[in-house]
């Protein structure tokens, strides 16, 4: 598997702070783990149920997963697994990446970078600790 680990920026945000000329900004919501996937191609099925389990082991650990109410026309939810969200981007803008590579490839966005609470989550080891077991896990498990 291919996963590409991303933090995401989503939703409203709000200046809270200027520093150096520069505007600093927060966020209260749209908090959570999205993991994105293709349904284009041979890999498609290998890339929903790794999306799946990768999902499932993160809940599993703790993490929350992203509702998606900022992703409408850019991905759909899953129906069954909370978190998980496939390409409906316009055909031409798909995210080559999740459609082409040679290995079963997934998106993670691990958490909203400008919530101050999920980042400093993700600034611990014990978090960092917890996301690669649920990788491994995931991986077991979706043989």
């Amino acid at each position: 598997m291919l996963l590409s680990i991303h933090f995401d920026v989503r939703g409203e945000a709000w200046q809270v702070d200027e520093q150096g000329g520069r505007a600093c900004y927060e966020s209260y919501g749209s908090v959570g783990f999205a993991v994105l996937w293709s349904d284009e191609g041979p890999l498609a099925s290998r890339r929903h149920d790794l999306a799946r389990a990768l999902s499932t082991q993160l809940e599993e650990r703790g993490f929350h997963p992203y509702d998606g109410e900022d992703y409408p026309g850019l991905y759909d939810p899953d129906p069954l697994t909370p978190g998980v969200f496939v390409d409906r981007h316009p055909e031409r803008q798909r995210i080559f990446l999740l459609r082409a590579s040679g290995l079963p490839a997934l998106i993670l966005e691990t958490h909203h970078a400008l919530h101050r609470e999920e980042w400093a989550r993700w600034q611990e080891e014990a978090t960092r600790a917890a996301l690669a077991d649920a990788v491994e896990d995931a991986l077991l498990r979706s043989q």
